[in-house]
């Protein structure tokens, strides 16, 4: 069978097909790995159906192309994984040139809060792909709630921790009199946490090096690391501040002093989800404690009672429990700031890194019923 399409029309089609696929693209960075997996097999969404639009685009142009005489090969469709090199590459050049290709792939996602000539907003989906977040944040790896914001107005929160008790009526009746919920707040606001890192200008100019990774790297682990301290002791305090409801019985040994905190937990707050979280220090402490010359814990393992803990060097207690309902930390974006002339005496360029965060914690509310609890290894005391 012969087929024709002119000139015109294998233009539209070609036309059709860069914007089908444009739209594909910024679908499948919106949905992540796992949402394009689902997506991309229900054929009902909107993935499905373009996806499929894309197969019937490249068969016209295939077709058009074996009828004349043409090689052409269909540019493979863009997934959120190929969007976050590009969106690293941009940033890569960002920090060589100072310039950003906002056109193509825009890293003001979100609104800078200096001059957007100078900063540019490191999108989530780069700095996640360079460093796991729960390699260096032990909250986040023990299930804190972690919330993203776009500002650091002030955000209040309602939190309700007790509800309105049941009571059964017989036929024919019912309650006459409301209950009202315990209801508290809190709210999150921001502090500007910054660092600095400089770059020769040799390095700049080494295109085999890695720089946007290299130094998104070096600015995110210095952020996270002088706000978990931070975290730490805000949350540690709000613990002993509460000690009542908080601190555990040591009991006669450490065992039971780790029995009496795996139980302190009330079922509101129980789950597998829960965690340990300790020092360095702490747990070396623990694995060496023997009872008739056996340690109490397998050092093999990865796990306390059965488990699984979290270190964290910055604390001096050891924790239990529900973090996810025990703290919230709110983060804005990273934003990096290119700065040339201040250090272009000694030869170098330097980049400064600026994040807004705030954490609020349980334990500093009113309610009894506490999700994270504590015990003091070396001593009684708060």
């Amino acid at each position: 069978m012969f087929h024709t399409m002119n000139r015109n029309s294998i233009t539209d089609v070609y036309r059709e097909r860069k914007s089908v696929q444009a739209r594909f693209a910024e679908l499948c960075e919106k949905a992540g790995p796992n949402g394009v997996t689902s997506a991309a097999n229900d054929p009902k969404s909107e993935l499905y159906l373009l996806k499929d639009r894309l197969q019937k685009l490249d068969a016209q142009i295939d077709d058009h192309n074996a009828n004349h005489g043409l090689s052409w090969s269909a540019p493979g469709i863009e997934d959120s994984g190929s969007l976050v090199q590009q969106k690293m590459s941009a940033l890569d050049t960002f920090y060589r040139h100072g310039t950003i290709s906002a056109s193509d792939v825009p890293l003001h996602i979100q609104e800078s809060p200096v001059d957007t000539s100078l900063a540019a907003s490191v999108p989530a989906e780069v700095s996640e792909a360079i460093i796991n977040l729960n390699d260096l944040d032990p909250f986040a790896a023990a299930g804190a709630q972690m919330l993203q914001r776009n500002t650091t107005g002030p955000l209040t929160t309602p939190i309700f921790y007790g509800a309105p008790a049941a009571t059964v009526k017989a036929e024919g009746t019912s309650a006459t009199e409301s209950a009202v919920p315990s209801i508290t707040h809190w709210t999150l606001e921001g502090s500007r946490y910054v660092n600095l890192t400089k770059v020769s200008l040799e390095s700049l100019m080494n295109v085999a090096f890695d720089l946007g990774r290299a130094v998104t790297r070096t600015l995110i682990v210095g952020q996270i690391q002088s706000q978990v301290a931070d975290i730490t002791e805000g949350f540690q305090a709000a613990l002993q501040g509460n000690a009542a409801h908080c601190l555990v019985s040591n009991g006669a040994d450490s065992y039971e002093a780790l029995v009496n905190l795996l139980t302190s937990i009330s079922p509101t707050f129980a789950g597998s989800n829960n965690r340990f979280m300790l020092s360095r220090a702490d747990l070396a402490y623990l694995l060496n404690v023997r009872f008739d010359s056996k340690p109490i814990l397998d050092p093999t393992g990865r796990t306390i009672l059965g488990v699984p803990y979290v270190i964290n060097d910055s604390l001096t207690r050891v924790l239990y429990g529900n973090f996810g309902s025990a703290m919230v930390i709110a983060r804005t974006g990273l934003f990096v700031r290119r700065l040339e002339e201040l250090y272009a005496e000694e030869g170098h360029v330097g980049f400064q890194a600026f994040q807004w965060m705030d954490s609020k914690y349980y334990a500093s509310l009113s309610p009894t019923d506490q999700p994270v609890k504590y015990v003091d290894l070396h001593g009684e005391g708060s």
